[in-house]
């Protein structure tokens, strides 16, 4: 299947009706219209590309089918929407197709509750039922998850970090608002974004879409899978540009996912099915700074400049992930999830005095683990225990001389003023039940215990001067080094709740 998108920009509006354009031009809008044009090739089967979760018709438009859609964020074996205790969102494949979204945000815009402010480039503050959260409170707050497997390692979150996700590939979007359910812990404090990676079922023949749209936005995506025998394969690949509508705010991006599955006859041991993911993201992306000033944002001229055209961020991120389901018999079921990732960005601080550049990674892996037991009686119980193991690393220099006033000048000197080295231990338990009190009543209950262990190395001098020991004015350096130390967490989490 081959597509071609073209997005027109709002000035073509404005030839047919003018004050409409002027609107939204005052507004600075830029309405998106799609015109897709399809052709199939190599004898495509439309079945083929049926989803099972496509959105009904305003006359067929209920509750019920929402309520039937399965979900595996609440809990990994995946579940009716309908018995999932909280507060869930599903965005899926049809909805992600109509909006093509060049930033997650707008997808996600589609969410109540769910407001993710768009930065320059690929970057975002998210809100989950919550304020828009900026700095390691933000990150720490919102789980983002690919495929339930969190993106970063608990501790070690960056605020933008979905743009590591492949989500312009992706089969749907699951959102749970408030807290999660005990299958999750650290940072699923307001909420979870799950990406969902495209079934291995859809892909029986090559498609390309080719999109092109203001601002020299360009962006190609291909996909193509077989099958053979037990097995199937399938690859994604996405490659964007965007030079942006201020100066020197433009990006380059790149996601890979390859995925291959297995699925055994079932027999008198049970049935396996086995998928393996594999996912690559590289951003490279000059980031536009902040406009100053009462209400700058309504100078035609001032809000395309672009006062740090220096400013930047490059990140590059890799996860692997291999679930492996043994289903014995019709009550029982294992999931065990192995999965690896390595994430590395730098970036330029333009927002702190004296613009330093702060470089980051990590490196982790572990082993997510979900048994599944059914009684006759309808309830479910669900246990598992986690365990991951973080290497991570951060190092901040600044480069230039600090501008501004006296104080700013004496109290941060130029050079190296972070270079740390911490190891992660993250080791939880789980055991959630759900019990049917009455037709369409459920009760969740469920108890989380998560032990969490921290070996911080500061790789300076401990204290607050500069990297050569020097003290600076006011009383001291900006930046703090505490000293080598080890931490230790431990923690309960109980879930209660009623699902109607």
């Amino acid at each position: 299947m081959f597509s071609l998108v073209y997005r027109s920009p709002s000035f073509l509006l404005a030839a047919l009706c003018n004050p409409v354009a002027l609107l939204l031009y005052g507004i600075r809008a830029r309405p998106m219209v799609l015109i897709v044009v399809a052709v199939q090739v190599l004898g495509l089967n439309p079945a083929a590309y049926a989803q099972a979760d496509t959105v009904p018709s305003a006359k067929q438009r209920d509750l019920s089918p929402v309520l039937q859609q399965v979900v595996v964020t609440g809990n990994r074996v995946g579940q009716r929407r309908s018995e999932l205790t909280g507060n869930s969102a599903l965005l899926n494949s049809d909805e992600l197709r109509l909006v093509r979204h060049a930033h997650v945000a707008q997808a996600l815009a589609r969410v109540a509750g769910v407001n993710f402010a768009r930065g320059s480039g690929q970057e975002y503050l998210p809100a989950v039922r919550s304020p828009v959260l900026t700095g390691g409170g933000a990150c720490g707050s919102v789980l983002a998850a690919a495929d339930g497997v969190p993106l970063r390692a608990a501790g070690f979150c960056n605020v933008n970090e979905l743009f590591d996700a492949h989500t312009e590939a992706a089969q749907r979007i699951e959102v749970i608002r408030g807290p999660a359910q005990v299958s999750f812990g650290s940072n699923a404090v307001h909420g979870v974004v799950n990406i969902i990676s495209p079934s291995l079922a859809n892909a029986s023949s090559p498609a390309i879409s080719l999109e092109a749209g203001p601002e020299d936005f360009y962006r190609t995506h291909v996909s193509s899978g077989s099958a053979f025998d037990a097995h199937n394969v399938r690859a994604d690949i996405t490659l964007a540009q965007d030079r942006g509508f201020r100066a020197s705010s433009g990006y380059d991006q790149q996601k890979v996912t390859l995925q291959h599955g297995y699925e055994t006859t079932t027999n008198n041991l049970g049935a396996l099915n086995a998928r393996s993911i594999f996912t690559y993201s590289n951003l490279r992306q000059q980031t536009a700074s902040y406009l100053e000033g009462s209400l700058a944002y309504k100078d035609d001229a001032l809000r395309e400049t672009n006062d740090d055209p220096n400013a930047y961020r490059n990140a590059q991120s890799a996860r692997f992930l291999h679930e492996l389901r043994y289903s014995i018999g019709e009550q029982s079921l294992l999931i065990v999830t192995p999965y690896a990732r390595y994430a590395e960005m730098d970036f330029l601080m333009h927002f702190l005095p004296g613009q330093p550049v702060e470089s980051n990674g990590q490196v982790s892996a572990g082993v997510q683990t979900n048994y599944q037991f059914s009684g006759a009686q309808g309830w479910t119980i669900n246990t598992g225990v986690d365990v991951e193991l973080t290497d991570a690393f951060l190092r901040q220099t600044q480069y230039g001389s600090t501008q501004g006033s006296a104080f700013l000048v004496a109290t941060i000197p130029q050079g190296k003023q972070y270079d740390y080295q911490v190891y992660a231990t993250q080791a939880s338990y789980f055991v959630d039940v759900d019990w049917p009190l009455a037709q369409d009543l459920w009760l969740s209950t469920g108890l989380r215990y998560e032990h969490m262990a921290y070996d911080y190395n500061n790789r300076m001098l401990d204290g607050r001067t500069d990297e050569d020991g020097a003290a600076c004015g006011f009383g001291g350096c900006r930046y703090s080094r505490p000293a080598d130390r080890n931490d230790r967490f431990n923690n309960w989490s109980p879930s209660v709740g009623l699902a109607l």
